[in-house]
């Protein structure tokens, strides 16, 4: 029974360190729930794609690529030698890296990473584009209408959104997630079942109550843990629904609405008649009945 109970304290170890890790994520989710950081990622958001390609990615990715590349180089140029070997693998990894990522963003693979950040940033194109002089034609206004309309009703799906309980949650989750989880919680598990089935009947060892405590505590850190992701995600789908709606309704009530009885400018009526000049010739309106009298597409001249 040695060789199986090393095994195992060696998947706990694992465990009690993911279980770690784990806490340490959690905590890092809960602070970038912070107002300051929360207007800092709306600002990074508003980026448009462009500018976030060129002032942003690339250069993020050339120093992180440069930094692999030197300590590489640093390993390689070692006067005691016998650092040869992780040198070549450092320099092979920033090589690697950088090239991957420079062939990807050739292919035009690389955009934003979440649906947060491109709503976000539809949303302040639309605001850039209202703010503009002049304003946007007709058909500008048009598509900016349907997308925003898009958006806000993806908002008041996500502000009345709900998990559906715990099984629906841990369906929806990540793969390598649930894996990760139940390696976490099966190891000590199994480790206390097969230290509860040596006990039955022997003698009472020194230290075990302890040793019980540390293995329980580590699934219960891991489910603590998922059911804190739970909470914040949910609660970060409301936030970003209620902003999402919101955002976009201030933008729709900045544009033009036919049916609140508006005024309707006076450059919307220069492009309406532009559009009916082209379409129906110069001196001629269209007349709804032609068609129901067998005529032809136009009228007659306007008198």
């Amino acid at each position: 029974m040695l060789g199986p109970f090393r095994l195992l304290a060696v998947f706990d170890v694992v465990a009690a360190l993911l279980a770690l890790l784990m806490w340490v994520a959690e905590l890092v989710g809960w602070l970038v729930q912070l107002p300051s950081l929360r207007r800092l990622e709306r600002h990074w958001h508003a980026i448009p794609q462009e500018r976030w390609i060129t002032l942003a990615s690339i250069p993020l990715a050339t120093v992180l690529g440069g930094v692999l590349l030197s300590y590489g180089v640093n390993l390689l140029s070692d006067a005691d030698g016998g650092r040869d070997l992780p040198g070549f693998f450092w320099v092979l990894l920033g090589l690697g890296f950088t090239a991957w990522y420079y062939t990807r963003q050739a292919a035009g693979a690389f955009q934003r990473p979440t649906p947060k950040a491109r709503n976000r940033g539809l949303i302040a194109d639309a605001a850039a584009t209202l703010a503009r002089r002049p304003p946007p034609d007709l058909r500008s206004r048009e598509a900016l209408r349907v997308a925003l309309l898009r958006v806000n009703r993806l908002g008041g799906r996500l502000a009345a959104s709900d998990d559906g309980g715990w099984r629906e949650a841990w369906r929806r989750e990540r793969r390598w997630l649930a894996v990760l989880v139940t390696v976490v919680v099966g190891a000590p598990v199994l480790t206390l079942g097969l230290i509860a089935w040596r006990a039955v009947g022997g003698p009472t060892t020194e230290g075990l109550v302890g040793l019980v405590a540390v293995l329980a505590g580590i699934p219960g850190a891991a489910l603590l843990a998922m059911g804190s992701r739970r909470y914040r995600l949910r609660r970060e789908r409301r936030l970003l629904g209620r902003e999402l709606q919101q955002a976009s309704a201030d933008l729709l009530g900045r544009l033009f609405d036919p049916t609140r009885g508006e005024r309707v400018p006076a450059p919307v009526l220069a492009e309406i008649a532009e559009t009916l000049c082209r379409v129906y010739g110069p001196g001629h309106r269209p007349d709804p009945t032609a068609a129901d009298r067998g005529g032809g597409r136009h009228a007659g001249p306007v008198p």
